[in-house]
């Protein structure tokens, strides 16, 4: 599946991924120190590269956290596990909805994709109807990993140029240009 960079999702994301960190966070406080490894015996036996000690750290976190487990604790950490999966389903809905308004080169129906967030909006004042060809192109080059090209087409747009991560993958997102506004 071609992943389409869109910077309109960003918040879309953001939220998911904060749905995905309350139910984590749900799990860490139900032990004594923090779930899968972060407690101080664990850290500890990770700087010691000792395997025995580290998976006995472990092995003692699971059964706090078994202990304390309830079963109106696990329908909580279900009911969060559904609201956060019906959150990143309406995310992937928008973002194939962009990415089909990006394929059909539909500025309308991709600024409607969009939304109405602030981030929308402020993408949505440097890319229009005007532009929105060059957004597609750069879209393109960026799925091509033609790097340089959609750094070119972002600053004619307005846009800063891609933030590329450690790795050299495309991380997906563009801020607005502050010299172009």
């Amino acid at each position: 599946m071609n992943k389409v960079p869109i910077v309109g999702l960003a918040a879309l994301i953001l939220v998911g991924l904060i749905a995905v960190g309350v139910f984590a966070l749900s799990l860490r406080g139900m032990g004594k120190g923090n779930m899968f490894g972060t407690s101080d015996a664990a850290k500890e036996a990770l700087k010691a590269g000792d395997y025995k000690a580290y998976m006995s750290a472990l092995e003692e976190q699971w059964n706090s956290f078994k202990a304390q487990l309830t079963e109106e604790k696990f329908k909580e950490m279900v009911a969060q596990y559904n609201q956060s999966a019906q959150k990143m389903a309406a995310i992937e809905a928008v973002r194939s909805q962009v990415k089909q308004a990006i394929d059909n080169k539909d500025y309308n129906a991709w600024k409607e994709a969009i939304g109405n967030s602030t981030s929308a909006a402020k993408l949505t004042e440097m890319i229009t109807a005007e532009n929105f060809d060059k957004y597609v192109e750069m879209q393109k080059a960026l799925q091509n990993k033609d790097i340089e090209t959609a750094k070119q087409l972002a600053q004619e747009i307005g846009l800063k140029e891609p933030a590329i991560g450690k790795f050299g993958h495309y991380r997906g997102n563009f801020r607005i240009n502050p010299s172009l506004k």
